[in-house]
């Protein structure tokens, strides 16, 4: 994202948004999350981007040529980019239909759905809280919770959480400020 140089605002942009939507979808077993330990978003990452690039049917040339633009215009991923062995044992991948794939740590047990072996009833109300107010995890992953789980979560039906869902919309924005209005964060080649 630091390198970003695309105008998030043109039409191209939204087009490829859905397609990796779509893409991520398909990947993923028609879900738009998937909860795995941290150890193993570095490969879940490369097959997913594999796997939207493979459905694009871009000619070999035409591959060729955009790994020679990769290479010559941009900082090259290496392995230790997605080591994430500090940040604790589990992270979720959402893909964002605003922005694109994020991942999120320490917040698996915001998340009491069928897929997620990370969900600890325990820490739900400290997850919820970080999810909410962490201005680094999207508004629409927030807003993905509370109209996913909040049924399931005892947090939403008591005093402070009642509260939150009240105002939930100035909440967020006051919680992510900078990050409330959700930027496309892809680049293409």
């Amino acid at each position: 994202m630091a390198v970003n140089f695309l105008d998030h605002r043109k039409k191209e942009t939204h087009e490829i948004l859905e397609l990796q939507h779509d893409a991520f979808l398909d990947y993923n077993n028609g879900s738009i999350i998937k909860f795995l330990p941290t150890e193993k978003v570095g490969s879940f990452f490369k097959g997913y981007m594999d796997f939207y690039n493979n459905s694009l049917n871009i000619s070999e040339k035409d591959k060729e040529e955009a790994t020679k633009r990769i290479t010559k215009q941009s900082f090259p991923l290496t392995n230790n980019d997605f080591d994430f062995s500090d940040k604790g044992d589990s992270a979720l991948i959402f893909f964002n239909h605003r922005s694109g794939a994020e991942i999120a740590f320490g917040v698996n047990s915001a998340f009491p759905l069928p897929g997620n072996p990370y969900f600890r009833e325990e820490q739900n109300e400290e997850h919820i809280l970080r999810l909410l107010m962490d201005e680094s995890i999207s508004a629409e992953l927030a807003i993905f919770c509370i109209n996913t789980c909040k049924n399931k979560l005892p947090f939403f039906n008591k005093d402070l959480g009642k509260l939150y869902l009240a105002d939930i919309d100035f909440l967020l924005r006051f919680w992510k400020k900078g990050n409330y209005h959700t930027k496309p964060s892809i680049t293409i080649t």
